[in-house]
Protein backbone atom coordinates (compact mmCIF):
# COMPACT_ATOMS: atom_id res chain seq x y z
CA UNK A 1 0.00 0.00 0.00
CA UNK A 2 2.62 2.49 0.95
CA UNK A 3 4.76 1.32 -2.11
CA UNK A 4 1.60 2.30 -4.58
CA UNK A 5 1.32 5.61 -2.40
CA UNK A 6 4.93 6.44 -3.04
CA UNK A 7 4.51 5.65 -6.94
CA UNK A 8 1.75 7.83 -7.50
CA UNK A 9 3.43 10.67 -5.84
CA UNK A 10 6.57 10.27 -8.02
CA UNK A 11 4.61 10.09 -11.38
CA UNK A 12 2.85 13.25 -10.48
CA UNK A 13 6.26 14.65 -9.61
CA UNK A 14 7.90 13.35 -12.55
CA UNK A 15 4.81 14.69 -14.74
CA UNK A 16 5.56 17.96 -16.86
CA UNK A 17 2.55 19.62 -16.41
CA UNK A 18 2.70 18.97 -12.25
CA UNK A 19 6.73 20.62 -13.02
CA UNK A 20 5.00 23.71 -15.26
CA UNK A 21 2.47 23.99 -12.24
CA UNK A 22 4.81 24.30 -9.73
CA UNK A 23 7.03 26.88 -11.73
CA UNK A 24 3.86 29.17 -12.41
CA UNK A 25 2.79 29.08 -8.36
CA UNK A 26 7.00 29.75 -7.20
CA UNK A 27 7.15 32.99 -10.27
CA UNK A 28 3.87 33.86 -8.41
CA UNK A 29 5.00 33.81 -5.42
CA UNK A 30 8.60 35.36 -6.32
CA UNK A 31 6.57 38.61 -8.19
CA UNK A 32 3.80 39.10 -5.15
CA UNK A 33 7.35 39.02 -2.65
CA UNK A 34 8.94 41.69 -4.76
CA UNK A 35 6.21 43.97 -5.22
CA UNK A 36 5.57 44.18 -1.52
CA UNK A 37 9.10 44.83 -1.11
CA UNK A 38 9.69 47.42 -3.52
CA UNK A 39 6.19 49.11 -1.83
CA UNK A 40 7.97 49.27 1.22
CA UNK A 41 10.71 50.93 -0.36
CA UNK A 42 8.70 53.18 -1.59
CA UNK A 43 6.28 54.15 1.75
CA UNK A 44 6.31 57.31 2.48
CA UNK A 45 7.44 58.22 6.26
CA UNK A 46 4.78 57.87 9.54
CA UNK A 47 5.60 60.33 11.51
CA UNK A 48 3.65 60.23 15.08
CA UNK A 49 0.54 58.27 12.55
CA UNK A 50 0.89 60.95 10.44
CA UNK A 51 1.39 60.80 6.40
CA UNK A 52 2.91 63.60 4.56
CA UNK A 53 0.75 64.15 1.26
CA UNK A 54 -2.12 62.18 2.89
CA UNK A 55 -3.17 63.32 6.46
CA UNK A 56 -5.58 65.77 6.61
CA UNK A 57 -5.31 69.19 9.11
CA UNK A 58 -8.09 67.35 10.85
CA UNK A 59 -5.83 64.07 11.64
CA UNK A 60 -2.81 66.33 12.54
CA UNK A 61 -5.30 67.96 15.50
CA UNK A 62 -6.76 64.06 16.06
CA UNK A 63 -3.17 63.05 16.60
CA UNK A 64 -1.24 65.79 18.27
CA UNK A 65 -4.02 67.56 19.35
CA UNK A 66 -3.64 71.61 19.38
CA UNK A 67 -0.71 73.35 18.40
CA UNK A 68 0.97 75.68 20.95
CA UNK A 69 1.41 78.04 17.92
CA UNK A 70 -0.13 78.62 14.50
CA UNK A 71 0.46 80.56 11.55
CA UNK A 72 -0.08 80.97 7.80
CA UNK A 73 2.76 81.78 5.67
CA UNK A 74 2.75 81.98 1.53
CA UNK A 75 0.12 79.62 1.15
CA UNK A 76 0.69 77.41 3.91
CA UNK A 77 -0.27 76.91 7.27
CA UNK A 78 2.17 76.09 9.83
CA UNK A 79 1.70 74.40 13.11
CA UNK A 80 4.67 74.17 16.32
CA UNK A 81 4.69 71.44 18.32
CA UNK A 82 6.90 71.35 21.36
CA UNK A 83 9.52 68.95 21.66
CA UNK A 84 11.55 67.66 24.40
CA UNK A 85 13.67 71.01 24.23
CA UNK A 86 11.64 74.07 26.03
CA UNK A 87 13.17 76.45 23.04
CA UNK A 88 12.66 74.13 19.87
CA UNK A 89 9.33 73.20 18.43
CA UNK A 90 8.13 70.65 15.45
CA UNK A 91 6.77 72.51 12.48
CA UNK A 92 4.32 70.68 10.31
CA UNK A 93 2.97 72.34 7.20
CA UNK A 94 0.18 72.04 5.85
CA UNK A 95 -0.82 72.85 2.32
CA UNK A 96 -4.39 72.10 0.52
CA UNK A 97 -5.10 70.47 3.68
CA UNK A 98 -2.50 67.86 3.31
CA UNK A 99 0.70 67.77 5.46
CA UNK A 100 2.88 68.56 3.32
CA UNK A 101 5.93 68.64 5.25
CA UNK A 102 6.81 67.78 8.87
CA UNK A 103 10.60 69.43 10.27
CA UNK A 104 11.23 67.64 12.86
CA UNK A 105 14.11 69.26 15.58
CA UNK A 106 16.04 66.25 16.63
CA UNK A 107 17.81 66.65 20.16
CA UNK A 108 20.94 65.24 20.56
CA UNK A 109 21.72 61.74 18.93
CA UNK A 110 17.92 60.63 19.33
CA UNK A 111 17.81 59.93 15.73
CA UNK A 112 21.41 58.61 15.22
CA UNK A 113 24.00 60.60 12.94
CA UNK A 114 24.08 61.35 9.36
CA UNK A 115 26.35 58.97 8.52
CA UNK A 116 23.30 56.19 9.25
CA UNK A 117 21.30 57.53 7.03
CA UNK A 118 23.80 57.82 3.93
CA UNK A 119 24.16 53.91 5.09
CA UNK A 120 20.60 53.43 4.99
CA UNK A 121 19.65 55.49 1.82
CA UNK A 122 22.70 55.72 -0.22
CA UNK A 123 24.27 59.11 -0.70
CA UNK A 124 22.19 62.22 -0.96
CA UNK A 125 20.54 63.55 -4.41
CA UNK A 126 21.42 66.87 -3.09
CA UNK A 127 23.35 69.04 -0.67
CA UNK A 128 22.92 72.64 0.00
CA UNK A 129 22.89 75.52 2.45
CA UNK A 130 19.43 76.41 4.97
CA UNK A 131 17.83 76.74 6.82
CA UNK A 132 20.33 77.03 9.11
CA UNK A 133 23.07 78.03 6.46
CA UNK A 134 26.72 78.87 7.98
CA UNK A 135 29.50 76.74 8.08
CA UNK A 136 28.21 74.34 10.31
CA UNK A 137 25.29 73.02 8.83
CA UNK A 138 24.00 71.69 5.67
CA UNK A 139 21.05 70.14 4.53
CA UNK A 140 20.85 66.53 3.05
CA UNK A 141 18.38 65.57 0.56
CA UNK A 142 17.34 62.06 -0.32
CA UNK A 143 14.24 63.11 -2.30
CA UNK A 144 13.25 60.17 -3.70
CA UNK A 145 13.11 58.95 -0.13
CA UNK A 146 11.20 61.85 1.01
CA UNK A 147 13.73 62.88 4.01
CA UNK A 148 15.88 65.50 3.82
CA UNK A 149 18.86 65.80 7.04
CA UNK A 150 20.22 68.78 8.67
CA UNK A 151 23.52 68.05 10.09
CA UNK A 152 27.12 69.22 10.78
CA UNK A 153 29.16 67.63 7.96
CA UNK A 154 32.09 67.10 10.02
CA UNK A 155 30.43 65.30 13.21
CA UNK A 156 26.90 63.93 11.42
CA UNK A 157 25.24 65.84 14.39
CA UNK A 158 21.71 66.06 13.00
CA UNK A 159 19.64 68.97 14.14
CA UNK A 160 17.05 68.48 12.28
CA UNK A 161 14.87 66.08 9.69
CA UNK A 162 12.14 66.95 7.46
CA UNK A 163 9.66 64.22 6.23
CA UNK A 164 7.93 64.95 2.86
CA UNK A 165 6.20 62.93 -0.18
CA UNK A 166 8.93 61.27 -2.08
CA UNK A 167 9.84 63.48 -5.11
CA UNK A 168 12.17 64.43 -7.60
CA UNK A 169 15.10 66.97 -6.60
CA UNK A 170 13.73 69.12 -8.69
CA UNK A 171 10.29 69.28 -7.10
CA UNK A 172 11.70 69.22 -3.89
CA UNK A 173 13.69 72.56 -4.34
CA UNK A 174 10.99 74.29 -5.82
CA UNK A 175 8.32 73.52 -3.23
CA UNK A 176 9.73 72.25 -0.18
CA UNK A 177 13.37 73.59 -0.14
CA UNK A 178 13.08 77.06 -1.33
CA UNK A 179 15.45 78.46 0.87
CA UNK A 180 17.98 75.84 -0.19
CA UNK A 181 20.91 77.17 -2.00
CA UNK A 182 23.84 75.37 -3.30
CA UNK A 183 26.17 77.93 -2.66
CA UNK A 184 27.64 78.49 0.92
CA UNK A 185 26.53 81.52 2.97
CA UNK A 186 28.61 84.65 2.97
CA UNK A 187 29.88 85.20 6.17
CA UNK A 188 29.00 88.79 7.27
CA UNK A 189 31.05 88.75 10.36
Amino acid sequence: MEKTSLAKISSIVKNPLFLLLMLFITIGILLTIGFSLNSFKKAPFIWNGLVPGQSTKENILNNLGKPEEEKTEEGKTILKYPTTNNYRQNSLDIQNDKLSVVKEEVIGNEKGRLQDYVTKYGQPEFVGYGPYADQYFKTFVFSNKGVAIVANPIDGVIIQIWYFQPTSVESFRSAIGKDISDKPPVDVR
